[in-house]
């Protein structure tokens, strides 16, 4: 299975909506620096959040081949 794929199919709405809250916080609030560092914060616990789902949602690797000599 590819990664790529899933990352850009979940990366791409959480760019927009974390592009959306920025825009948000800058027009109500003139709060740059703050929106921006929770924006990325919060960003990037998501992902770290689908990197670790996707490790331990991997399937387990197959049982080696039994051999003719083993009993």
């Amino acid at each position: 299975m590819l990664v790529t794929p899933t990352l850009l199919a979940i990366g791409i709405p959480l760019i927009l909506v974390g592009g959306v809250f920025w825009m948000w916080m800058r027009t109500l609030h003139n709060e740059i620096g703050p929106s921006l560092i929770a924006t990325a914060i919060s960003i990037g616990a998501v992902v770290a959040m689908m990197g670790v789902a996707m490790k331990l949602m991997e399937p387990a690797p197959p049982p080696p081949p039994i051999g003719w000599d083993e009993d």
